[in-house]
């Protein structure tokens, strides 16, 4: 079994994320604390393996909190702020989670955090079948339809309010979808998001001149709250 601590100052997130986690056979919620000084009591009496910690509380931030660890739990940091990114991948996190959380995105960092501590196999989600490879397109609905796109087929998203518009190798597509909620539905490994406006497919760069980003011609703009995080991404990826 896996132990898990649940660090978060707003109920109705350490209820959803408990519910999230009891899905899983193999892991078992030990805490559910409102504060970091709730956490490092539970810490000091009981075996955590993963922590999932929220960035914003009182008194003291998750990530003061876990600057104080050590060792550290696998830790999946949870925030509705995404330009926290660039400062946890100093403390080596295994995942960073943008709430609202839903739990097919729970469910991939939980398994990489499992992944992480050793095990042969992660728990699967119990109503999917098992050994189901890896998806390599998504559908999107537009105009009426569901469209099978395949991942390698898109260029960029581009975030028109409550719209995206979906450039691809052969047109354009727009969907009703917010930009961070399709930025989980898309591998990390292939996709970064360079702007609250923009998501690019790193395998579409042809090149990155100061804070701009060129996919043939289009020429996109990289946020100074991601740069940091998306240089460190490419030099992750050994594109230069």
């Amino acid at each position: 079994m896996f132990h898990v601590l649940i660090v978060d100052d707003e109920p109705l997130a350490r209820k959803l994320l408990s519910e999230h986690a009891t899905k899983l056979p193999q892991v078992e919620v030990v805490g559910l604390c409102a504060t970091a000084l709730e956490a490092q009591v539970v810490l000091r009496q009981q075996r955590v393996d993963i922590l999932l910690l929220d960035i914003q509380m009182p008194d003291l931030t998750g990530l003061e909190f876990l600057r104080t660890l050590q060792p550290r739990p696998a830790t999946i940091l949870t925030t509705a702020y995404a330009e926290y990114a660039v400062d946890s991948y100093d403390l080596d996190v295994v995942d960073y989670l943008l709430k609202p959380i839903v739990f097919e995105r729970f469910f991939r960092a939980m398994s990489r955090a499992m992944d992480r501590l050793g095990q042969a196999s992660a728990p699967r989600d119990p109503i999917s079948p098992p050994a189901v490879a890896a998806p390599q397109s998504l559908f999107l609905k537009t105009d009426q339809r569901l469209v099978q796109v395949p991942y390698e087929s898109i260029r960029y998203i581009e975030g028109l309010r409550e719209y995206v518009r979906v450039h691809t190798l052969h047109d354009q597509l727009i969907v009703l979808q917010a930009l961070s909620r399709l930025m989980d539905a898309l591998p990390p490994a292939c996709f970064a998001r360079i702007h609250r406006s923009y998501i690019v497919n790193l395998q579409h760069i042809e090149s990155i001149v100061g804070n701009t980003v060129y996919l043939g011609e289009a020429a996109l703009p990289i946020s100074k709250g991601q740069k940091e995080a998306f240089l460190a991404l490419i030099n992750q990826k050994g594109l230069f």
